[in-house]
């Protein structure tokens, strides 16, 4: 765990600052000071420049306590944003560990402007900080050159942004909390996370936070009839879970209950439709919406639900063998649907629509569905946006309000056109599972559609943003290459936005 306070850094090895356009003097230091004439000669040699992203580190030379300076670029101040800023500290922090501190002091929620205040500022801080210097070392025998940062430093934010600042960090830091634990189920090796592994993980994690939980093995769901999951789990020794999470909150009336349903696929080969080993080892990250989920949820126990939430982990892993489900099976639903499988590494739309037919069977009135899901997404949008499908344009609206709040970028992309629902037609069952080629995305979310009830649905179509490979894409996010932790904040500011508290 690391430390975050509000105390002065008296003891800090790094400060954090931030120059806007034409700024003669970084925010945070006092035209004169001996820090700031430090950034005025490193700004007259050229080190120090104002580009977003942009960071230099200067030694003081014992002209101060801090022994580094970090002076990060903020671009033009109108443009500043609560996403600019997170990043910004990001990108600080992480240069910070770079050089060697321990202890990083942020001077970085003085820079008010555009659309960040002081309290604003401050969660910035603190989010971005904590994002940009994750990393896992629960497998290292050695440790790394770079050690972690024990402790993030406030200075003097606590008398500028007063007690919406103190709520507003408190709040970032138990969502950081839960972004790191999403991010950590699905670093693991999939040999630490088979689904009776990763359901007691769970168990674990709502009893840690206070969250209801309910475990369902493979005699459960065979006895519901959840026959979509069970046959996307035949072909492993290790038996499919579905997990239930449960925050504490009543339905006030008739307002919402929220169903979250994360896809939990603990590792991807294929299963007979075998995947091309080039790239296969990312496979362990295909239960990145079932962490998401799960980490949510106990952030919303954290912090206090404003609505019921229903959480569902759909654990399973999709493996070839002697007993496994083979292209043109024909499957049975929760809600006695039949499936043809045309394709078994179209198994993530299987183990979904078996938790969307629980979820509304468990009371929900909204239903969100989470998944690293298609291939297709990620060339529609790349890693920077999430793709979002839904039937109900509240539901949609609410999301993406949600996700503005929480810095990241979901894009709506079409589910309801006729031809999406043609692409699935079976001669021998209600539905085929793939769509061929074209729009596979869209193709794939109709799919889910069908197991909504006609509830407001949505769909996460996460492929593109769960994990990032390449270092060009982890360098512009701030982040090491891995998970991301994707939505988990997006669905904590879901819940405010479906009780109007947002």
């Amino acid at each position: 765990m690391m430390e975050v306070s509000w105390r002065e850094g008296s003891d800090a090895d790094a400060l954090v600052v931030g120059v806007f356009d034409g700024a003669a003097v970084p925010e945070g230091l006092a035209a004169g000071d001996a820090l700031a004439q430090l950034a005025a000669d490193a700004a007259r040699a050229g080190l120090v420049r104002s580009d977003p992203g942009d960071c230099v580190v200067l030694p003081t030379y014992g002209r101060h306590p801090v022994a580094r300076l970090v002076v990060v670029g903020l671009g033009p101040a109108d443009a500043y944003t609560p996403a600019r800023a997170r990043r910004a500290a990001a990108i600080g922090a992480r240069a910070a560990r770079h050089s060697g501190a321990r202890r990083v002091a942020f001077a970085l929620d003085r820079a008010q402007a555009g659309q960040v205040d002081a309290a604003m500022a401050a969660a910035a801080v603190v989010s971005g900080a904590r994002r940009g210097l994750w990393r896992y070392d629960g497998y290292r025998t050695r440790p790394l050159p770079e050690a972690q940062v024990e402790a993030l430093y406030l200075e003097g934010a606590q008398e500028r942004a007063g007690s919406a600042g103190a709520a507003a960090v408190a709040r970032a830091n138990v969502i950081a909390d839960a972004v790191a634990l999403s991010r950590e189920v699905a670093i693991l090796g999939s040999n630490d996370k088979y689904p009776e592994r990763t359901a007691e993980r769970a168990r674990a994690h709502a009893a840690q936070v206070g969250l209801d939980v309910q475990v369902l093995d493979e005699r459960d769901l065979a006895e519901m009839g959840a026959g979509l999951i069970l046959g996307v789990g035949q072909g492993s020794v290790h038996p499919p879970r579905m997990v239930v999470l449960r925050t504490g909150a009543a339905p006030a009336g008739d307002g919402p209950v929220l169903a979250l349903v994360g896809k939990g696929i603990t590792f991807d080969s294929g299963g007979i439709s075998l995947k091309p080993a080039d790239g296969m080892q990312e496979m362990k990250y295909d239960l990145c919406g079932a962490a998401a989920v799960m980490a949510a949820l106990g952030a919303l126990a954290r912090l206090g639900s404003p609505v019921p939430v229903i959480g569902i982990m759909c654990l399973a892993e999709n493996l070839p063998g002697g007993a496994a489900q083979r292209p043109g099976d024909v499957v049975k639903s929760l809600d006695g649907q039949t499936v043809e499988v045309e394709n078994t590494d179209a198994e993530g739309r299987l183990v979904m629509a078996d938790g969307l037919a629980l979820a509304r069977r468990l009371g929900a009135t909204h239903l969100v569905d989470v998944a690293t899901l298609t291939g297709a997404c990620v060339t529609a949008l790349g890693h920077a946006f999430t793709g979002l499908f839904s039937n109900d344009t509240g539901l949609e609206s609410a999301i993406r309000e949600a996700a503005a709040t929480a810095c990241e970028q979901v894009w709506p992309l079409p589910v309801d056109d006729a031809m999406y629902e043609r692409a699935l037609h079976s001669d021998v069952a209600d539905m085929r599972n793939v769509g061929g080629r074209p729009a596979g995305a869209s193709t794939a979310a109709a799919f889910l559609r069908r197991f909504s009830g006609g509830l407001p649905w949505a769909h996460l179509d996460i492929a593109g943003t769960a994990w990032l490979t390449d270092a060009g894409s982890a360098t512009i996010a701030a982040v090491d290459a891995g998970p991301t932790g994707v939505m988990v904040e997006t669905f904590v500011a879901l819940a405010d936005v479906l009780a109007g508290r947002r």
